[in-house]
């Protein structure tokens, strides 16, 4: 995807034989601070995918929507499903559990 896409190329400007210089990272900060913000943007909706997904299973049947809060501005941003849709489809199948759910109290 994109994320190793802009890594690769990031990596093949700031090393020299299997090394990072420093001195090439300083200087190209911006592309690394680009990378560092849209990986954490990426691991963002992947876990935002995950959480949606979670509650589908829990409340199946019931709407779910999902959104970022940035408290710095104050800011609501609304992640639109079709943001989340890509991240879900690479969950896995594998389910935990934690006893007996019929036992919980809502």
């Amino acid at each position: 995807g994109l994320k190793a896409t802009v890594a690769t190329r990031l990596k093949a400007v700031v090393t020299s034989n299997g090394r990072v210089s420093g001195k090439v990272l300083e200087a190209e900060q911006y592309a690394a601070h680009g990378l560092a913000w849209l990986a954490t943007y990426a691991e963002s909706l992947r876990q935002m995918a995950a959480y949606v997904a979670a509650l589908e299973a829990i409340y199946p049947g019931r709407p779910v929507r999902a959104a970022l809060l940035y408290t710095q501005t104050p800011q609501l941003i609304a992640l639109p499903a079709s943001a989340l849709a890509p991240h879900k489809d690479h969950l896995g199948t594998a389910q935990q559990s934690y006893g007996d759910a019929g036992s919980l109290r809502y």
